[in-house]
């Protein structure tokens, strides 16, 4: 699967005129892989607030049902871009954990995307925090993620 990842946004890349020196794909779980692009136009291909990059992701994803008839999960980076902003999240949601334990009040997030609230509630899915609830709240565009101390 790695090789159809890599021969499909290869030729997509070209297709577009966009240059770059190298693709990694690796999988990180049984059907999900991570795709890193090395790029001189990374902001080209990142977009404003990353859309580019997201309808990049989304467009791979499709391409690939269609060709290998296969479903997979893809997490389309460039030059590390999106890999720090999940790290920066995470960070965040551990920040907002620790002053939730100290207040014992709720806490809330910034509204953010499907795909970041998803990291949120899996990254506080562990047994280091055991002791937090998350919920996501809101609507459209202004939806973000609540922390609660999980009730005993």
């Amino acid at each position: 699967m790695e090789t159809i990842i890599k021969n499909i946004l290869d030729e997509l890349l070209v297709k577009l005129g966009i240059d770059f020196s190298s693709i990694q794909v690796i999988e990180e779980d049984e059907n999900e892989y991570y795709v890193n692009i090395d790029s001189d136009q990374a902001k080209d291909l990142i977009g404003r607030h990353g859309a580019t990059l997201q309808a990049l992701q989304v467009l791979l994803i499709t391409i690939i049902k269609r060709k290998s008839d296969v479903t997979c999960s893809l997490i389309t980076d460039v030059d590390g871009y999106r890999k720090k902003q999940i790290e920066n999240v995470k960070a965040l949601a551990e920040r907002k954990v620790n002053f939730l334990r100290n207040s014992k009040k709720p806490q809330s997030l910034n509204p953010m995307s499907p795909f970041f609230r998803r990291v949120v509630h899996t990254h506080l899915n562990s047994d280091q925090f055991a002791d937090i609830e998350t919920e996501s709240t809101g609507n459209g565009n202004r939806r973000k993620v609540v922390l609660k101390l999980r009730r005993a």
